[in-house]
């Protein structure tokens, strides 16, 4: 879809404005961010070549009610990459590979030694309300799960643990409909329409609350690695005093053979400057052995783990008002390599953050994290 991107942000902003008297057109909001971020690092394919990567991120984001009970939400990225990474086979691999969504929404501007840019939409969906009832269309954020690290049943979009950016999600091409019975319940439904003849995806899924615990309960047809899957699940998260407990399971059919996935997970505040947790996640439709590794698979967002048995640790410190130190620890329990990811963020002022941070991953040959290099990075964003 050539311009598709700056294409639907324009239509959107010129269409025209009713007469001031309709109150609903005085709720348009305009935000976004401005993030530059520089890695260095080495590849992994081919291994050991040193790289510099300065990516810039332009977003900006609409959202308003253009009929009473119709709230539109569009946000739109301009990325530019600077750097010696440019050059690489790695970023070849990366530039090439097929978007993940229905529609592309994106195009290339610029693409040489010099620098790679490209635009898209991040989002873009139309939401109707009624009195009980919501339907959104278009590109969105569909979050199932309660994981900080790993999630047994966010199958829309499985994300990297080591990402340096686990908030930000791709988002899914979808219809989501939901339905609030109750102040607390909510049920929903999502149909995600695939390229592949006979390969779309849905979902069901229902939301409630049982005295200081909230729960839910999914079924479901979802894209794998290399085939289908039909997934059964339930998710529970409570409170326990300071601690937060959390639990996921799914039951995954894909090819003939039923696997599961788990996750078990608690976090808890010690006074009022320090949170720590840790998750404990198991896929029985990872990998039993090294050789067995499919990182094409992970590489290409269509898996989130390679093994079997993982562990999440992580560490939050609020060394002042305005400085917070983070150290998170993934481990793959099965070949015994690991990430250390310490990061470092200071508020120079309430819309501007600075964060420092590095990755060192340790492991034999073959192992998932032993394959990887140590990074280091610095991100300067601002919020408007």
């Amino acid at each position: 879809m050539r311009s598709g991107a700056a294409a639907a942000v324009a239509l959107i902003l010129a269409l025209p404005q009713p007469a001031a008297a309709d109150p609903g057109w005085n709720n348009w909001d305009i935000s976004g961010h401005v993030m530059s971020r520089l890695v260095r690092s080495q590849t992994v394919f081919p291994p050991g070549e040193p790289y510099t990567a300065h990516l810039n991120r332009l977003r900006l984001d609409l959202r308003g009610r253009l009929w009473p009970g119709v709230v539109v939400d569009l946000q739109y990225d301009n990325e530019f990459l600077l750097g010696s990474y440019l050059d690489t086979t790695q970023f070849e691999l990366q530039r090439d590979r097929p978007p993940t969504t229905y529609w592309r929404a994106r195009e290339t501007y610029a693409d040489g030694r010099d620098g790679y840019g490209e635009h898209r939409l991040h989002r873009a969906s139309v939401t109707w309300s009624g009195d009980d009832v919501d339907l959104r269309i278009g590109r969105q954020r569909i979050a199932w799960g309660t994981g900080r690290f790993f999630s047994a049943l966010d199958r829309f979009n499985p994300f990297s643990p080591t990402s340096l950016e686990r908030a930000e999600r791709p988002g899914v091409d979808a219809v989501l409909a939901e339905f609030r019975p109750g102040a607390l319940s909510n049920a929903s439904a999502v149909f995600v329409p695939q390229r592949s003849p006979g390969s779309s995806v849905g979902a069901l899924r229902w939301h409630d609350n049982a005295g200081a615990a909230d729960y839910s309960l999914m079924i479901g047809q979802f894209a794998g690695a290399s085939v289908a899957e039909s997934v059964v699940g339930a998710d529970l998260a409570t409170q326990v005093g300071d601690a937060g407990l959390r639990a996921e399971l799914a039951i995954v059919r894909a090819a003939g053979r039923i696997r599961s996935r788990v996750l078990v997970g608690m976090d808890r505040a010690i006074g009022d400057k320090v949170t720590v947790g840790a998750e404990i996640y198991r896929d029985g439709s990872g990998a039993a052995r090294r050789k067995d590794y499919d990182y094409v698979a992970l590489f290409a967002g269509r898996v989130q783990t390679l093994a079997r048995h993982y562990l999440g640790v992580f560490g939050d410190v609020e060394i002042t008002p305005l400085v917070k130190l983070t150290v998170d620890l993934i481990a793959n329990l099965d070949d015994g390599s690991h990430v250390i990811s310490p990061s470092l963020s200071w508020s120079l002022r309430p819309d501007i953050d600075l964060s420092f941070g590095a990755q060192r991953f340790a492991g034999r040959n073959g192992s998932e994290y032993g394959s990887f290099n140590d990074l280091m990075f610095v991100r300067l964003q601002w919020h408007f």
